[in-house]
């Protein structure tokens, strides 16, 4: 958890982490299904899987490591020096200032690194990005999986 947003993967097997299985049975995407499968003349395939394809704005994201304070990337690059706090407040839905910028306006977005924990990452596998306002996100498809 790393505030209050909306949290995006830019690899597949991360999505899949957080994903759920629609069986055909399931009334609650009745609707999905239609629009889906039925309107194209198809079967629904079974246990499936969806996530989105989306277009995103970034803006100048805050790197971090452990989703409190800034950091450098694994390959050293930064937009902030290391150490200063991500967010602009405790309730976490606002990020931080970009600093040495005025009037002040805060980073866009939050790319969450990753790496070792006994080095202080937070996540070991894939890394995250993180946006406060929806408005910065589209999406352009939905895609619908199943996995073998």
């Amino acid at each position: 958890h790393f505030g209050k947003g909306t949290y995006l993967a830019e690899d597949a097997a991360k999505m899949d982490q957080y994903v759920t299985a629609d069986t055909k049975e399931d009334e609650r995407y009745k609707h999905l299904h239609e629009c889906l499968y039925t309107s194209q003349g198809m079967d629904h395939p079974g246990q499936v899987y969806y996530t989105f394809a989306c277009r995103t704005i970034l803006g100048l994201p805050v790197f971090t490591k452990d989703g409190r304070l800034s950091s450098d990337t694994a390959q050293g690059e930064a937009s902030c020096p290391p150490g200063l706090p991500v967010f602009a407040g405790d309730d976490e839905r606002e990020l931080a200032g970009i600093p040495e910028v005025q009037p002040s306006i805060p980073f866009q977005s939050m790319i969450v690194e990753c790496g070792p924990a006994a080095q202080g990452y937070a996540l070991q596998r894939h890394r995250e990005i993180f946006i406060t306002h929806a408005a910065q996100i589209l999406p352009e498809f939905v895609i619908a999986y199943r996995r073998e």
